[in-house]
């Protein structure tokens, strides 16, 4: 008898100590939950594409012209801006530029090797270079380049 009520009180304990680590989990989860908007904008979680923001940072960067140059407008966030262009779906040119105490970068827009003239599709980033080497980008947008 004493074997049974042994084991019995094993049981009762081991669903007592499993209820109580289902609670733990339910309430951490719920304060992640409530805590994600802090650690991630809610643009992020929106999924809102074009000029995105993440953490309050900006990019605007006007349409420019082939041969030229366009100042990319950074607040706040990034240290460097990084743009790349296409032509036809190829990769024509890749930048990275140290952004200025007045928050602006300038990009000069070709030629390069495989661009030699013609208007291209383009993207911006501006972020920062993490602990790591990896580039971080902290808001993006897009602009043209016209010939």
């Amino acid at each position: 008898m004493r074997a049974v009520s042994a084991a019995a009180s094993s049981v009762r304990h081991l669903s007592e100590v499993g209820l109580q680590a289902l609670i733990i989990v339910g309430i951490i989860a719920a304060l992640l939950l409530a805590l994600a908007p802090v650690f991630s904008p809610a643009e992020d979680l929106a999924g809102i594409n074009g000029a995105n923001a993440r953490g309050g940072a900006h990019i605007t960067v006007p349409d420019g012209t082939f041969g030229g140059t366009t100042t990319a407008t950074l607040n706040p966030g990034g240290t460097w801006a990084y743009a790349q262009c296409y032509q036809n779906g190829t990769l024509v040119y890749a930048q990275y530029v140290r952004s200025t105490s007045e928050n602006t970068a300038t990009f000069t827009l070709g030629p390069t090797p495989l661009w030699q003239s013609g208007g291209a599709n383009c993207t911006a980033e501006e972020g920062y270079w993490g602990k790591n080497g990896r580039w971080r980008a902290v808001a993006d947008t897009t602009f043209n380049v016209t010939d």
